[in-house]
Formats: structure tokens, C-alpha cells, sequence
């Protein structure tokens, strides 16, 4: 039954979730800590993009900085869901910008990771860092150019990530983006000083990945120099 409360907060439209929430708090004994099946009650509402719901459960007292039983902090929830309004909210109540960096999953590897390109912004003019906060290979970079998020690449490499980030199995960024055909992001990475000779896990550099693929455009950004 309570598996059944989950399903409809997440299917419902805002005036029904207002009135789930609202069925829910008024039974909170029940449910501990503001808990719903290891799920906190406000990642339901940050990730489903309902920040009125968000703004009520932070009036209440709900911590914006606990993770739940997926060790997800609520920012994180509302970048990955795209939910700036929430993520607004979320910050201005005190939600740590660096949260989750221990487990290698921040609020801008979540937005990263899910093509949130405006989400991911916000977050890095409030103080979000770029680089890799644990040695796991979750750095945003690398994770958005594994997801096809070209655009929201391009932007992390504006905001200072590096060049040469890499991935958990040891892969550049510059091979991933050859790897991926986005030859406008693999031109962005060589211009940032990426390392055109790093070898990534089969053994080969962008370059000879870019030959392989037979693209152009591609092979041309390594004759250039």
C-alpha cells in the first residue's frame, strides 16, 4: 500500500500531489522521519518537479541536506529532475551546493548526467566546483558527454572543468566526446589544452578513435596541429 502512495505522487498532476503531501504529513507518526519506502518525502516532491511542494516541506522543518535511503540529498534529486525552482529553494534554506561530493554524487553530477543544462549553471554560479570531488571517475564533465548532453558539456568546459577529466574506466573526456561524434566538443576540448595522446581503455587515443570512425570533420581537429 504504501509502494502504492509512491506511484501516485509520482503520476499525479500538482493539485493531487498537494493533496497526497498534505494526506501524508497529516500522518507523519507513521512514517518516520518524513520517510515513504527509504524515500524521503521531499526528494518525491524536488524530483517530480513540484516545488510548491518542495516550499511546504522545507516550512515544515524537513532538512534540506538529509539523503535518503539511495543516499540522494534533495538537491541532487531536484537537478537531476530539472527542477531549478526547487533547487532555488533548496539553496536559499541551506542546502550544501558540494553535498554528496564524499560519495561521488553531487547535485551537479546528477544535472550533468541527466542533460540538465540550466540546472547545472545555476549550481556552478552558486558556488558548485566543476572538478571531480572524489576519485571515483563522476566528474560532471565526463558524465554529460556519456549521456549526449553536448550542450550542457560545452558549458561545463566554459565554467572551468578540465580538459582532461576522465571517466571510471579511464577514458578521456576527448576520446568519450570522439567516441560520441560531437566533433564541436572535441574542437572545445583540443582548444582547452586537452592531451590528444592519452590512451583511453582499448588502447588508443582520440586520434586514431577518430580515424577509425572515418568522420572528416573529426580527423581534421588532429591535423590542425
Amino acid at each position: 500500500k504504501e509502494r502504492e502512495k509512491v506511484d501516485k505522487l509520482n503520476q499525479a498532476d500538482s493539485m493531487i500531489f498537494h493533496v497526497a503531501l498534505a494526506f501524508l504529513l497529516e500522518r507523519a507518526g507513521r512514517l518516520p522521519d518524513g520517510m515513504l519506502n527509504g524515500r524521503l518525502l521531499l526528494n518525491l516532491a524536488a524530483e517530480n518537479g513540484r516545488a510548491e511542494c518542495v516550499a511546504i516541506l522545507l516550512e515544515r522543518g524537513f532538512s534540506p541536506n538529509r539523503s535518503d535511503g539511495l543516499c540522494v540529498a534533495p538537491l541532487a534529486a531536484a537537478a537531476a529532475g530539472g527542477n531549478l525552482a526547487a533547487v532555488k529553494l533548496l539553496l536559499r534554506y541551506g542546502a550544501a551546493v558540494e553535498g554528496g561530493a564524499e560519495r561521488g554524487r553531487t547535485a551537479l553530477t546528477a544535472a550533468a548526467e541527466k542533460g540538465r543544462t540550466a540546472v547545472a549553471e545555476y549550481l556552478l554560479n552558486a558556488g558548485a566546483s566543476p572538478l571531480p570531488g572524489a576519485a571515483d571517475g563522476r566528474g560532471a564533465l565526463c558524465l554529460a558527454i556519456r549521456g549526449g548532453w553536448e550542450d550542457t558539456a560545452l558549458m561545463l568546459l566554459r565554467y572551468g572543468a578540465s580538459p582532461d577529466e576522465k571517466d571510471a574506466e579511464g577514458n578521456s573526456a576527448l576520446i568519450l566526446a570522439v567516441e560520441r561524434d560531437m566533433t564541436e566538443l572535441a574542437g572545445a576540448l583540443l582548444a582547452a589544452g586537452a592531451d590528444r595522446n592519452a590512451l583511453g581503455r582499448q588502447g588508443k587515443s582520440a586520434a586514431q578513435l577518430a580515424r577509425e570512425r572515418r568522420d572528416p570533420a573529426c580527423i581534421a581537429l588532429f591535423r590542425e596541429k
